[in-house]
């Protein structure tokens, strides 16, 4: 269980709870080496948060000549069929891990990357977007305490 300030309210948080977002951080716990990380950043210093999916579309695009290539031999040679094929199937088979879906929530002191490639796309834009509204919340809050003092 997160430890809460005075004050701060649990905004929304992710199924299995490793991401947080309060109305003054952004919290995300995981496991490292055997051990448990925690990592914050106050809303105020978040600079940018965004959906970065990669791949490695060069495996794919040498899968596909693969195959083509593969195709071509066949007329003269069967064998080159099997082997590009084979080939073929093998850079898939590492294609398909090497795409990596991640939110990320920069800072000035770094970024917060969290796996998202098991959430659905809506709820990962739904979180982005309250990040965005409970940091706008947080900075007025903050600019008005000063405006007191």
């Amino acid at each position: 269980m997160l430890p809460l300030f005075n004050n701060e309210k649990i905004v929304s948080q992710s199924a299995n709870g490793a991401v947080t977002l309060t109305t003054d951080r952004i919290c995300y716990q995981y496991e490292q080496d055997g051990e448990t990380q925690h990592r914050a950043i106050m809303l105020e210093q978040v600079t940018s948060c965004k959906n970065n999916f990669s791949s490695s579309i060069s495996l794919l695009a040498l899968a596909g000549i693969s195959f083509v290539v593969g195709m071509l031999g066949m007329l003269t040679h069967v064998n080159s069929l099997y082997a590009m094929l084979l080939v073929s199937v093998l850079l898939l088979a590492i294609y398909v891990p090497s795409r990596r879906n991640v939110m990320v929530i920069a800072s000035a002191e770094g970024e917060m990357e969290v796996p998202a490639s098991d959430i659905e796309a809506e709820y990962i834009e739904e979180f982005l977007n309250k990040v965005e509204v409970v940091k706008y919340e947080r900075i007025i809050n903050l600019n008005e305490i000063e405006v007191i003092f």
